[in-house]
């Protein structure tokens, strides 16, 4: 459980922090990796919800 909290969190930060890159890649690539962050966020929740249901 320890390790998915972990992963949670470092989830959420990463999805709210711009990078320099990003104005540099093409809107839609850009825009494929923030989905691929905020699913694998949900997945990882979801993962400690059943590890860990509280």
């Amino acid at each position: 459980a320890g390790l998915l909290a972990k992963a949670v969190g470092q989830l959420a930060s990463v999805s709210n922090v711009p990078t320099p890159s990003r104005a540099s890649l093409r809107r839609h690539v850009s825009l494929g990796v923030a989905q691929m962050i905020e699913l694998s966020e949900l997945l990882a929740n979801r993962a400690l919800d059943i590890v860990d249901p509280r």
